[in-house]
């Protein structure tokens, strides 16, 4: 009776232990997302909104910083570069036609 529970205790511990590097896989091979304005983008992401009206209108998400809820936009041409901050949907310029945001 004992070797039948040490068995099954063993085969409980080998499920678990699979099934936990699984999720541990899939959640390090998963894109970086991060949420803004009820959608989900992701680092490559050209930026559009309903009103194709902002400035900021086809520039590509190049980094996401979970810690303070914002990402990194910046023009094809490497001319404008934008900090979005997801929490207040606000964002700040730091690179404006090439130069520096001294402001930023």
């Amino acid at each position: 009776m004992k070797k039948n529970k040490k068995i099954i205790l063993g085969i409980i511990i080998i499920v678990v232990a699979v099934v936990g590097v699984g999720v541990l896989i899939s959640a390090l091979s998963a894109p970086e997302s991060i949420e803004f304005n009820g959608e989900t983008w992701y680092v490559g992401d050209a930026i559009s909104t309903s009103n194709h009206t902002e400035g900021s209108q086809g520039m590509i998400i190049t980094q996401i910083n979970k810690d303070d809820n914002s990402f990194i936009s910046e023009s094809p041409d490497g001319k404008y570069k934008m900090k979005w901050d997801t929490t207040t949907g606000l964002g700040k310029w730091l690179i404006i036609e090439g130069e520096i945001n001294p402001y930023a």
